[in-house]
């Protein structure tokens, strides 16, 4: 599946993936499977598929872009900030991923990873860190889907080039992990 707009190399700084040559095709992998479904949450499926198809255009389609990049906007007392889409995909990619990896598949049955150079914390532990990556993106969420059904009607009443009637996101909630 060809990546949208998260690539393996992204997963740098506050989303960072260790990468080697055998971890790549997983993250790929992971990419592959996730990247394409949360767009279509947070937007709905026909904007969703929409802004998949307006990716690798050359044209810029200035209503992507606003929702893709980051923005703040402050219409009354709340200020609504968004990181941008790929912000939050990384994020939420970052979590399955982390939570996936905690126990592999062996012959034998299923094992913890096992490092010589580190301890590794329990699967519990590695849930709350992806978690916390992931719930602290839904701000960004918020935002954007504030836009698209809301600000962007107030900001362009005219001008439907710029406002969402595809719009049909779905609400995304936190992750939690089992209380002990």
């Amino acid at each position: 599946m060809a990546t949208i707009i998260v690539t393996v190399n992204d997963f740098t700084g506050f989303q960072l993936i260790p990468k080697s040559t055998q971890s790549r095709p997983n993250i790929q992998a992971w990419i592959d499977r996730y990247e394409s479904d949360y767009i279509r949450q947070l937007l709905g499926v026909e904007l969703g598929n929409l802004f998949i198809a307006s990716t690798p255009l050359t044209t810029v389609v200035p209503r992507y872009v606003t929702i893709r990049d980051a923005f703040q906007y402050q219409p009354n007392f709340k200020i609504e900030t968004s990181k941008g889409i790929k912000d939050f995909l990384l994020n939420a990619i970052f979590y399955h991923f982390v939570k996936d990896n905690q126990d592999q598949l062996s012959l034998t049955g299923v094992t913890s990873n096992i490092s010589e150079a580190a301890e590794d914390k329990n699967s519990l532990n590695a849930y709350r860190f992806g978690e916390r990556k992931f719930n602290e993106s839904l701000d960004t969420v918020d935002a954007i889907q504030w836009y698209c059904k809301f600000y962007a009607n107030q900001l362009y009443p005219d001008d439907p080039t710029k406002q969402y009637p595809e719009y049909k996101g779905q609400c995304i909630k936190p992750k939690f992990a089992a209380v002990l």
